[in-house]
């Protein structure tokens, strides 16, 4: 993930954050930055997901890692093969726990 994507929409979105250093720009989470494709039981979140140096600064702090560790910790309960995971029970459950999974609109 990358800084150029600010109102870029996701399929496997499981949150939704914004750029602390000025308004405007809002993220959603892909839940494919969780997680990679070699160990299929290994899922991360806050300052160790998969993005860019520049997202890194954006995605670094408090709220983009609970939204990050509660889509991990939620994943995790329900599956050890985050590659195969049903995205859509996932975000069902997110939403049923009031993570904010509104498609983002410029």
């Amino acid at each position: 993930m990358d800084d150029t994507e600010s109102f870029k929409n996701f399929d496997d979105s499981v949150g939704m954050f914004s750029d602390w250093r000025k308004a405007g720009p809002i993220y959603e989470l892909p839940f494919s930055t969780l997680y990679g494709a070699t160990i299929k039981n290994l899922i991360t979140a806050g300052r160790c997901i998969s993005v860019t140096d520049s997202m890194w600064d954006i995605t670094r702090v408090i709220p983009v890692c609970a939204v990050s560790g509660e889509a991990a910790g939620t994943a995790a309960a329900m599956s050890t093969d985050f590659d195969t995971i049903d995205i859509q029970k996932l975000q069902s459950k997110l939403s049923s726990q009031g993570v904010i999974l509104i498609p983002i609109k410029k």
